[in-house]
């Protein structure tokens, strides 16, 4: 019983605290933009699928030779750390 009392009182006060905030003009302006932001960008991704298909994967080839590139200057610089202390440990 208390469980359902608690998930009522906040469905209701998310309710009215909802309907109270869509009294201000600048919020319900703003809600109506961002709406419409969304379905412009939605529609354009439907619209455009293979575009976004291919940009994420020039995207993802980016990340992958960026990485490779990476782990390179780390073996490298693992290597010249290797050789310093070859040459001052070694004496």
């Amino acid at each position: 019983m208390g469980k359902q009392t608690l998930i009522r009182g906040i469905l209701i006060g998310a309710v009215v605290g909802g309907l109270a905030t869509l009294s201000n003009k600048e919020v319900r302006t703003y809600i109506k933009e961002s709406t419409r932001n969304c379905v412009e960008q939605t529609s354009y991704m439907i619209k455009n699928r293979s575009q976004i298909i291919d940009c994420a994967q020039s995207q993802i080839q980016n990340i992958e030779e960026t990485f490779t590139n990476q782990v390179g200057q780390v073996e490298n610089l693992w290597e010249q750390i290797e050789e310093v202390r070859e040459i001052f440990f070694k004496k």
